[in-house]
Protein backbone atom coordinates (compact mmCIF):
# COMPACT_ATOMS: atom_id res chain seq x y z
CA UNK A 1 0.00 0.00 0.00
CA UNK A 2 1.71 3.09 -0.98
CA UNK A 3 1.50 6.52 0.57
CA UNK A 4 1.14 9.75 -1.01
CA UNK A 5 3.98 12.38 -0.53
CA UNK A 6 3.10 14.81 2.04
CA UNK A 7 6.36 17.14 2.58
CA UNK A 8 7.12 19.72 5.65
CA UNK A 9 7.83 22.26 2.94
CA UNK A 10 4.02 23.92 3.14
CA UNK A 11 4.88 24.26 7.23
CA UNK A 12 7.79 26.63 5.43
CA UNK A 13 5.64 28.43 3.64
CA UNK A 14 3.40 28.92 6.22
CA UNK A 15 6.16 30.05 8.54
CA UNK A 16 7.28 32.38 6.12
CA UNK A 17 3.85 34.08 5.95
CA UNK A 18 3.67 34.17 9.83
CA UNK A 19 6.94 36.31 9.29
CA UNK A 20 5.99 38.26 7.01
CA UNK A 21 2.89 38.82 8.48
CA UNK A 22 4.29 39.87 11.69
CA UNK A 23 6.87 42.34 10.12
CA UNK A 24 4.02 44.07 8.33
CA UNK A 25 2.19 44.41 11.57
CA UNK A 26 5.41 46.37 13.40
CA UNK A 27 5.37 48.61 10.03
CA UNK A 28 1.55 49.39 9.65
CA UNK A 29 0.64 49.30 13.46
CA UNK A 30 -1.98 47.37 12.82
CA UNK A 31 -3.33 45.24 15.31
CA UNK A 32 -5.01 41.61 14.97
CA UNK A 33 -8.45 40.45 17.12
CA UNK A 34 -7.28 37.71 18.74
CA UNK A 35 -10.30 35.56 19.31
CA UNK A 36 -10.32 34.18 15.38
CA UNK A 37 -6.96 32.90 16.71
CA UNK A 38 -7.12 31.59 19.50
CA UNK A 39 -9.67 29.39 17.78
CA UNK A 40 -8.12 28.79 14.53
CA UNK A 41 -4.96 27.62 17.14
CA UNK A 42 -7.78 25.21 18.75
CA UNK A 43 -8.60 23.58 15.66
CA UNK A 44 -5.21 23.60 14.75
CA UNK A 45 -4.02 22.10 18.02
CA UNK A 46 -6.51 19.28 17.57
CA UNK A 47 -5.80 18.47 13.89
CA UNK A 48 -2.12 18.27 14.54
CA UNK A 49 -2.85 15.74 17.60
CA UNK A 50 -5.26 13.72 14.94
CA UNK A 51 -2.43 13.96 12.72
CA UNK A 52 0.06 12.07 15.18
CA UNK A 53 -2.23 9.58 16.62
CA UNK A 54 -3.07 8.62 13.05
CA UNK A 55 0.21 8.35 11.46
CA UNK A 56 2.06 7.18 15.06
CA UNK A 57 0.75 5.12 17.76
CA UNK A 58 -2.99 4.23 15.75
CA UNK A 59 -1.69 4.57 12.17
CA UNK A 60 -4.32 5.14 9.83
CA UNK A 61 -2.86 6.28 6.77
CA UNK A 62 -6.29 7.83 5.44
CA UNK A 63 -7.10 9.67 8.50
CA UNK A 64 -3.50 10.62 9.12
CA UNK A 65 -3.35 12.85 5.78
CA UNK A 66 -6.89 13.89 6.05
CA UNK A 67 -5.71 15.53 9.22
CA UNK A 68 -2.35 16.90 8.52
CA UNK A 69 -3.88 18.81 5.15
CA UNK A 70 -6.64 20.00 6.98
CA UNK A 71 -3.74 21.40 9.84
CA UNK A 72 -2.04 23.17 6.54
CA UNK A 73 -4.83 24.51 5.33
CA UNK A 74 -6.13 26.38 8.32
CA UNK A 75 -2.61 27.78 9.16
CA UNK A 76 -1.88 28.53 6.10
CA UNK A 77 -5.29 30.19 5.01
CA UNK A 78 -5.21 31.94 8.14
CA UNK A 79 -1.68 33.86 7.48
CA UNK A 80 -2.22 34.33 3.65
CA UNK A 81 -5.86 36.21 4.20
CA UNK A 82 -3.35 38.40 7.27
CA UNK A 83 -0.56 38.96 4.75
CA UNK A 84 -3.19 39.64 2.05
CA UNK A 85 -5.29 42.91 4.41
CA UNK A 86 -1.84 43.93 5.65
CA UNK A 87 -0.36 44.55 2.05
CA UNK A 88 -3.85 46.27 1.12
CA UNK A 89 -3.79 48.71 4.13
CA UNK A 90 0.37 49.48 3.44
CA UNK A 91 0.56 50.18 0.08
CA UNK A 92 -2.42 51.41 -1.48
CA UNK A 93 -1.54 50.96 -5.34
CA UNK A 94 -3.58 52.77 -7.81
CA UNK A 95 -6.60 51.04 -8.76
CA UNK A 96 -6.69 48.82 -12.04
CA UNK A 97 -10.94 49.31 -12.60
CA UNK A 98 -10.64 51.36 -15.56
CA UNK A 99 -8.25 48.99 -17.01
CA UNK A 100 -9.92 46.04 -16.26
CA UNK A 101 -13.86 47.50 -17.46
CA UNK A 102 -11.46 48.46 -20.66
CA UNK A 103 -10.91 45.05 -21.37
CA UNK A 104 -13.92 43.90 -20.34
CA UNK A 105 -15.33 46.00 -23.15
CA UNK A 106 -12.75 44.86 -25.23
CA UNK A 107 -14.09 41.66 -25.58
CA UNK A 108 -17.78 43.13 -25.47
CA UNK A 109 -18.63 42.58 -22.18
CA UNK A 110 -20.86 44.56 -20.13
CA UNK A 111 -20.99 43.93 -16.62
CA UNK A 112 -24.01 46.22 -15.85
CA UNK A 113 -26.25 44.67 -18.25
CA UNK A 114 -25.16 41.20 -16.95
CA UNK A 115 -25.70 41.93 -13.65
CA UNK A 116 -29.44 43.51 -15.19
CA UNK A 117 -30.15 40.41 -16.49
CA UNK A 118 -29.37 38.30 -13.81
CA UNK A 119 -31.37 40.57 -11.13
CA UNK A 120 -34.42 40.64 -13.83
CA UNK A 121 -34.98 36.89 -13.43
CA UNK A 122 -34.88 36.27 -9.63
CA UNK A 123 -34.57 31.89 -10.35
CA UNK A 124 -31.05 32.92 -11.64
CA UNK A 125 -30.09 35.39 -9.25
CA UNK A 126 -31.56 32.90 -6.49
CA UNK A 127 -29.28 29.72 -8.39
CA UNK A 128 -26.13 31.91 -8.45
CA UNK A 129 -26.26 33.19 -5.00
CA UNK A 130 -26.50 29.97 -3.28
CA UNK A 131 -24.07 28.37 -5.68
CA UNK A 132 -21.23 30.56 -5.34
CA UNK A 133 -20.94 30.59 -1.18
CA UNK A 134 -21.05 26.48 -1.48
CA UNK A 135 -16.88 26.78 -3.07
CA UNK A 136 -15.82 26.62 0.16
CA UNK A 137 -18.00 23.62 1.67
CA UNK A 138 -17.53 21.60 -1.62
CA UNK A 139 -13.44 22.39 -1.51
CA UNK A 140 -13.85 20.59 2.41
CA UNK A 141 -16.27 18.07 0.74
CA UNK A 142 -13.30 17.34 -2.01
CA UNK A 143 -10.47 16.85 0.40
CA UNK A 144 -12.76 14.26 3.16
CA UNK A 145 -13.79 12.07 -0.26
CA UNK A 146 -10.31 12.09 -1.93
CA UNK A 147 -8.40 11.29 1.29
CA UNK A 148 -10.66 8.63 2.81
CA UNK A 149 -11.23 7.03 -0.23
CA UNK A 150 -7.54 6.18 -0.77
CA UNK A 151 -7.05 9.34 -3.35
CA UNK A 152 -4.09 10.82 -0.98
CA UNK A 153 -2.02 11.85 -3.94
CA UNK A 154 -4.91 13.82 -5.65
CA UNK A 155 -5.83 15.70 -2.53
CA UNK A 156 -2.10 16.90 -1.37
CA UNK A 157 -2.08 17.49 -5.18
CA UNK A 158 -4.93 19.68 -4.37
CA UNK A 159 -3.67 20.94 -1.59
CA UNK A 160 -0.68 22.37 -3.36
CA UNK A 161 -2.35 23.96 -6.29
CA UNK A 162 -4.47 25.91 -3.82
CA UNK A 163 -1.21 27.25 -1.92
CA UNK A 164 0.22 28.03 -4.79
CA UNK A 165 -2.45 29.84 -7.05
CA UNK A 166 -3.63 31.80 -3.65
CA UNK A 167 -0.28 33.09 -3.06
CA UNK A 168 -0.39 34.24 -6.58
CA UNK A 169 -3.63 35.28 -6.52
CA UNK A 170 -2.40 37.65 -3.60
CA UNK A 171 0.61 38.84 -5.04
CA UNK A 172 -1.29 40.06 -8.59
CA UNK A 173 -4.84 41.15 -6.52
CA UNK A 174 -2.21 44.07 -4.45
CA UNK A 175 0.14 44.74 -7.27
CA UNK A 176 -2.77 45.25 -9.83
CA UNK A 177 -5.53 46.26 -7.20
CA UNK A 178 -9.30 46.69 -7.87
CA UNK A 179 -12.31 47.38 -6.11
CA UNK A 180 -14.83 45.55 -8.36
CA UNK A 181 -17.40 46.24 -11.02
CA UNK A 182 -19.96 47.06 -7.39
CA UNK A 183 -17.85 49.68 -6.64
CA UNK A 184 -16.97 51.29 -9.97
CA UNK A 185 -20.23 51.14 -11.98
CA UNK A 186 -22.14 51.63 -9.14
CA UNK A 187 -25.36 50.01 -9.10
CA UNK A 188 -27.89 50.17 -6.18
CA UNK A 189 -26.38 48.82 -2.94
CA UNK A 190 -22.94 48.50 -4.68
CA UNK A 191 -21.02 50.08 -2.30
CA UNK A 192 -22.44 48.76 0.08
CA UNK A 193 -21.30 45.40 -0.53
CA UNK A 194 -19.46 43.93 2.89
CA UNK A 195 -16.54 43.23 0.65
CA UNK A 196 -16.17 46.39 -1.07
CA UNK A 197 -17.10 48.34 2.42
CA UNK A 198 -14.18 46.11 3.65
CA UNK A 199 -12.25 46.91 0.96
CA UNK A 200 -12.47 50.49 1.19
CA UNK A 201 -11.72 50.98 5.02
CA UNK A 202 -8.51 49.39 4.52
CA UNK A 203 -7.10 51.48 1.97
CA UNK A 204 -8.34 54.67 3.46
CA UNK A 205 -6.79 53.58 6.99
CA UNK A 206 -10.18 53.14 8.74
CA UNK A 207 -10.06 50.01 9.39
CA UNK A 208 -6.56 49.43 11.97
CA UNK A 209 -7.76 45.74 13.20
CA UNK A 210 -7.82 42.70 11.45
CA UNK A 211 -10.77 40.13 12.66
CA UNK A 212 -10.25 36.52 10.52
CA UNK A 213 -14.14 35.87 11.69
CA UNK A 214 -15.16 38.73 9.28
CA UNK A 215 -12.39 38.98 7.25
CA UNK A 216 -13.78 39.11 3.33
CA UNK A 217 -12.22 37.89 -0.33
CA UNK A 218 -10.98 41.32 -1.34
CA UNK A 219 -9.44 40.30 -4.86
CA UNK A 220 -10.86 41.22 -7.63
CA UNK A 221 -7.85 40.39 -10.46
CA UNK A 222 -7.53 37.64 -10.37
CA UNK A 223 -10.54 35.68 -9.61
CA UNK A 224 -9.85 33.47 -6.80
CA UNK A 225 -13.61 31.49 -7.26
CA UNK A 226 -12.71 31.38 -10.80
CA UNK A 227 -9.24 29.92 -10.16
CA UNK A 228 -10.52 27.32 -7.24
CA UNK A 229 -13.11 26.07 -9.06
CA UNK A 230 -11.39 25.12 -11.89
CA UNK A 231 -8.66 23.45 -9.79
CA UNK A 232 -11.71 21.59 -7.69
CA UNK A 233 -12.99 20.31 -11.80
CA UNK A 234 -9.89 18.88 -12.24
CA UNK A 235 -9.71 17.30 -8.43
CA UNK A 236 -12.94 15.59 -8.81
CA UNK A 237 -11.65 13.89 -12.07
CA UNK A 238 -9.94 11.97 -10.10
CA UNK A 239 -13.23 10.54 -8.17
CA UNK A 240 -14.90 7.32 -9.91
CA UNK A 241 -17.98 8.84 -12.53
CA UNK A 242 -21.10 8.79 -10.81
CA UNK A 243 -19.14 11.08 -7.89
CA UNK A 244 -17.59 13.72 -10.10
CA UNK A 245 -20.00 14.77 -12.50
CA UNK A 246 -22.22 16.71 -9.32
CA UNK A 247 -18.79 18.80 -8.45
CA UNK A 248 -18.24 19.30 -12.00
CA UNK A 249 -21.52 20.61 -12.78
CA UNK A 250 -21.04 22.70 -9.26
CA UNK A 251 -18.04 24.46 -10.14
CA UNK A 252 -18.94 25.16 -13.54
CA UNK A 253 -22.43 27.04 -11.80
CA UNK A 254 -19.57 28.96 -9.75
CA UNK A 255 -17.72 30.13 -12.57
CA UNK A 256 -20.64 31.35 -14.40
CA UNK A 257 -21.90 33.29 -11.08
CA UNK A 258 -18.79 34.75 -10.01
CA UNK A 259 -19.06 37.96 -12.52
CA UNK A 260 -22.47 38.88 -10.89
CA UNK A 261 -22.69 37.35 -7.33
CA UNK A 262 -18.93 38.03 -7.25
CA UNK A 263 -18.76 41.36 -8.44
CA UNK A 264 -15.61 40.81 -10.90
CA UNK A 265 -14.86 41.64 -14.00
CA UNK A 266 -15.03 38.78 -17.37
CA UNK A 267 -11.11 39.95 -16.96
CA UNK A 268 -11.24 38.68 -13.39
CA UNK A 269 -12.70 35.49 -14.30
CA UNK A 270 -10.52 34.69 -17.35
CA UNK A 271 -7.01 35.69 -15.43
CA UNK A 272 -8.29 33.49 -12.71
CA UNK A 273 -9.22 30.58 -15.16
CA UNK A 274 -5.31 31.38 -16.59
CA UNK A 275 -3.61 30.93 -13.29
CA UNK A 276 -5.36 28.20 -12.49
CA UNK A 277 -4.19 26.11 -15.47
CA UNK A 278 -0.55 27.36 -15.21
CA UNK A 279 -0.44 25.90 -11.98
CA UNK A 280 -1.65 22.65 -12.82
CA UNK A 281 0.65 22.57 -15.73
CA UNK A 282 3.52 23.37 -13.60
CA UNK A 283 2.64 20.91 -10.83
CA UNK A 284 1.40 18.26 -13.39
CA UNK A 285 2.10 14.94 -11.26
CA UNK A 286 5.16 12.59 -13.44
CA UNK A 287 3.38 9.41 -12.70
CA UNK A 288 0.69 7.48 -12.00
CA UNK A 289 -1.81 9.00 -9.06
CA UNK A 290 -1.15 6.69 -5.87
CA UNK A 291 -3.81 5.45 -3.16
CA UNK A 292 -3.40 5.47 0.63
Amino acid sequence: MRHAQLTNGGFWIIAALGLADALLFAVTGMSLAWVPVFHIGMAALALGVLGWVYTGPRPVPRLGLLAWLGLRLILFTAAAETLNMLLDSWLRLPLWDSRFAAADAMLDFHWPALDGWVLAHPPVHAVFSVVYLLLGPEFIALFLLLSLTGRGAAAVRLWRLFAVTALATILLGVLLPATGPFAWFHPPGGLAVPYVAQYAALRDGALRTINLATAEGLISFPSFHACLALLCMQAARALPGPARWPFLALNLAIILASPSTGGHYLTDILGGLVLASLAMRALAPRRATETI
